[in-house]
């Protein structure tokens, strides 16, 4: 595909996690109503691809106390308008714990995602954005393709060109695996936040999106939790 020197592109995906800020059960229906509903409504009126990324437990918890939104979503996901991007049955830290676990911890987390919206997401959130070298060989030998990491971490590094986070990476450990990186930005997402709860103007909003525009760089619009928005624990 050719791409025009001035061309950008954005995407964004919301991290869904029911025990977010440990969310009381008798809150669980409360912020599938005003957080996990919206998006999908978003995304089915206005046209939108969103990305959703949502542990297996979360999804189970879903299924459970809201089947229509499972149907729902299911629809949209046949459109092309909703894509699922995995993350484990739980939220794990996986550099603190075993292989063994952190293996489990995937395998289950693709067994419930089959299992209620019937996809394998070709796309991994490495939890609590905590990468290590050793999670290259994890994903790669779990079928997963494409993981996002958050590119103020990485860029921390000054030997890595800043220009890069705005382009795919790959990422290789040190027996020569390989696997695709999408970023996740805390810069863009913050920003995002701070217009919808009032802290800054649209003005504000657009001219920071549109200072990062230019060529054919891809920009993260918003790569954070859904439960910040209509909802407080």
């Amino acid at each position: 595909m050719k791409v025009k020197k001035n061309s950008t592109f954005g995407y964004l995906f919301f991290h869904f996690n029911i025990a977010f800020s440990a969310i009381e059960e008798e809150e669980y229906l409360n912020v599938i109503e005003k957080c996990y509903f919206p998006i999908l409504h978003i995304a089915k009126n206005l046209k939108i691809p969103i990305g959703i990324e949502l542990t297996g437990y979360t999804l189970e918890t879903i299924a459970l106390l809201r089947p229509d939104w499972v149907l729902l979503c299911k629809k949209l996901i046949s459109q092309n308008l909703i894509n699922i991007i995995g993350s484990g049955y739980c939220q794990v830290i996986a550099p603190l714990a075993p292989s063994e676990v952190n293996t489990f911890n995937l395998k289950e987390g693709f067994r419930i995602y089959k299992k209620i919206l019937g996809v394998t997401p070709s796309i991994f959130l490495v939890n609590e954005q905590a990468f290590s070298n050793g999670l290259v060989e994890l994903y790669k030998a779990n079928n997963i393709q494409n993981i996002i990491i958050e590119a103020e971490n990485v860029f921390l590094d000054k030997k890595y060109n800043p220009e890069w986070k705005f382009y795919k990476q790959v990422a290789i450990d040190d027996h020569n695996n390989h696997i695709n990186v999408i970023w996740n930005s805390s810069l863009f997402f913050q920003k995002f936040q701070r217009y919808a709860h009032g802290e800054i103007e649209i003005s504000e909003y657009l001219n920071f999106i549109q200072s990062n525009f230019g060529n054919g760089r891809t920009i993260p619009l918003y790569s954070s939790d859904i439960e910040t928005f209509n909802f407080r624990p």
